[in-house]
């Protein structure tokens, strides 16, 4: 669901995820839509939002609330819990592009114009 090279960005020397930094940087990331099959109705599906992480040695393992299985209508027979999430891209930017991109905001900020119209 989630790749090492999204969230590289955000651990530190030891691997462990800063949670508090997605949240201030990217709080979308954290946002994830859950649903049981089969799916029944509405109630089979649920937002929910990562709030922490296991450690590395976990897997790919996820811990849910407790009440999940009564909010989604689980029987414990052949019901599994899905996980996605939005498609998140990261853009690697020159140097050039970044300036450019300030430049702009600033000039725009200043004169409230875009460049091309100045």
């Amino acid at each position: 669901m989630y790749t090492n090279e999204l969230f590289q960005q955000f651990a530190d020397r030891d691997g462990n995820i800063d949670i508090k930094r997605i949240e201030k940087e990217n709080p979308e990331l954290l946002k994830i839509i859950g649903y049981r099959i089969p799916t029944e109705d509405k109630y089979s599906c649920f937002p929910a939002k990562i709030v922490g992480f296991l450690p590395r040695e976990a897997g790919d393992a996820v811990m849910l609330p407790a009440d999940i299985t009564a909010i989604t209508g689980s029987d414990f027979d052949v019901d599994k819990m899905y996980l996605m999430r939005k498609e998140f891209k990261e853009e690697k930017k020159s140097k050039e592009e970044i300036t450019k991109e300030l430049e702009d905001v600033l000039l725009k900020g200043l004169t409230g114009k875009a460049k091309e119209s100045v």
